[in-house]
């Protein structure tokens, strides 16, 4: 049974209007908003320390260790994709959201991670390639999630916290920059000196 669609906005106004009613979370006027946008940079944070301890994997006892954060790995990449699904419901417009800057982060990080998981795509050498790319590659897509975290500067914005937004603004940019070169420079060295990580 189709909803009718004046209900439909209804639905969307009122979760807008609660996930940003600080009422909840009054002793530090936190919305739900800004609770998911901290989870969020929390789960990112988490994909790009999955990707730099997988570079570090030797056979043996650590692999097996980054094997088991195959699972964590899976539940972070199912809630990020939620959590793409439910703002994007929310949006404002929903024709253009699908092309903003966070959605494309989250499309380049989420995708490739899953068919990596899934084992969708495979990286035999004894068959020709599917793919331009490479297995290094698709897990140093993880590390561009660190540009997800750029969210968090809208809790700032709304809380009228301008220099702890330019203070955050400053960090964020210098670490994800050193984070994205060096992840860059430890593939380029692996293959340079044909020592795959995966």
């Amino acid at each position: 049974m189709a909803r009718d669609p004046s209900e439909q906005q209804g639905l969307v106004e009122w979760l807008r209007e609660k996930i940003d009613d600080a009422k909840a979370f009054d002793a530090y006027n936190f919305t739900i908003r800004d609770q998911l946008e901290f989870l969020n940079a929390i789960f990112s944070i988490f994909l790009v320390t999955e990707f730099i301890m997988y570079t570090y994997a030797e056979e043996g006892e650590e692999a097996a260790r980054i094997e088991a954060l195959q699972y964590p790995e899976m539940i972070v990449l199912v809630y990020l994709s939620f959590d793409w699904l439910f703002f994007f419901y929310i949006s404002e417009n929903r024709l253009l959201y699908p092309f903003s800057f966070q959605s494309f982060v989250s499309y380049i990080t989420i995708i490739p991670s899953f068919l990596l998981l899934t084992g969708a795509i495979s990286f035999r050498l004894d068959e020709p390639p599917l793919i331009v790319a490479t297995e290094n590659d698709l897990h140093l897509c993880k590390v561009l999630r660190l540009f997800s975290i750029n969210r968090v500067e809208e809790c700032f914005i709304r809380k009228g916290a301008s220099l702890g937004r330019a203070i955050f603004k400053l960090l964020n940019d210098v670490v994800c920059l050193i984070l994205l070169f060096t992840s860059w420079m430890l593939v380029a060295e692996n293959i340079l000196y044909i020592k795959p990580y995966c």
